[in-house]
């Protein structure tokens, strides 16, 4: 992808065409895996990652808690997720930072049955370009973070 950034007028082009856009994301796609060709079927890399990002994580709830700060975690899904995007289900990963979370007494919040029973209803939660959160999609995970805090906080 640094090779493509190079190029007279790419700003230009990002910031104008779709289509530029679409040539990133499959460029970008294409150097990846021609660097990492079984990154999706290695089990034992995933495991690796896994192994690293828990002991991250853990690190952080223990130097939080050390400052006299409860930690909470959001869980925000991607479009796949819940249904509405082709592309691999991180169900599984979900499913290890929730159990994470327990182990260590951590209030996770997970906002994928919100975003299922929204998208449902009929609402566009996610742009289809790239995947980010519409106002819909903000909306709902506004709405779950407020009513965690709610429920934290004493009336």
């Amino acid at each position: 992808q640094s090779r493509i950034q190079g190029l007279p007028g790419y700003q230009f082009l990002v910031a104008h065409s779709h289509t530029m856009n679409l040539v990133r994301r499959w460029w970008g796609w294409r150097e990846f895996h021609q660097v990492f060709p079984q990154y999706e079927a290695d089990r034992q890399r995933e495991e690796q990652a896994w192994s690293v990002l828990r002991l991250i994580l853990t690190r952080w709830i223990e130097r939080t808690r050390a400052e006299q700060i409860e930690p909470r975690w959001i869980l925000l899904p991607a479009a796949g997720d819940v249904g509405l995007a082709p592309g691999p289900k991180n169900a599984r990963r979900a499913e290890q930072v929730l159990k994470l979370a327990k182990d260590l007494g951590v209030i996770a919040l997970d906002l994928r049955p919100a975003m299922k029973k929204a998208a449902a209803a009929g609402d566009v939660l996610y742009y289809p370009k790239d995947q980010h959160f519409t106002a819909a999609g903000h909306h709902v995970v506004a709405e779950q973070f407020e009513s965690m805090l709610r429920e934290l906080i004493p009336h």
